[in-house]
């Protein structure tokens, strides 16, 4: 499957929204609640903050990265597979994508998950992520994970 990144775009909420339920949605009963990214509203993340999509060569969205800048820090704040396309490196092509938005913005950041959710918790470890703690916030309980990048080569 050849897949690309870019920018997305306002005519791609509802496919980000039906990839966020579907991704999310198996962890409903294991949580006894929605998931946070279920719970989001992705119209004021394409409004406000850096969103990319990764597109097939049919131009169907597969997955998609939200990238925030707060105050305390660079956060990606949510990334997602469509389920029926997991597996074949999307996800890994996203982190890559929102590492080069990061990586000239800072030299590190971080993401939370939900400690229900040991397949994402194993995903970030093998990525190169470092847990850096855990807590219970609004009702979720969430493992924390930082990771450290290097510059652009141009940068050094």
């Amino acid at each position: 499957m050849t897949i690309t990144i870019r920018p997305a775009a306002p005519s791609d909420l509802a496919a980000i929204q039906a990839i966020s339920d579907a991704a999310y949605g198996v962890y409903v009963a294991a949580m006894g609640q929605k998931p946070g990214p279920m719970l989001a509203d992705y119209g004021a993340h394409l409004a406000d903050d850096a969103v990319l999509v990764a597109v097939d060569s049919s131009g169907m969205v597969r997955g998609y990265a939200v990238m925030l800048d707060q105050p305390d820090g660079f956060w990606l704040e949510n990334i997602a597979v469509d389920p029926d396309a997991q597996g074949q490196g999307i996800g890994g092509n996203l982190v890559t994508a929102a590492e080069d938005w990061f990586r000239v913005r800072t030299d590190q950041y971080r993401l939370y998950t939900n400690v229900k959710m040991t397949a994402n918790i194993a995903w970030y470890r093998r990525a190169g992520f470092v847990e850096t703690g855990r807590a219970k916030v609004n009702g979720f309980h969430r493992v924390y994970f930082e990771k450290q990048i290097s510059p652009t080569p141009d940068d050094k």
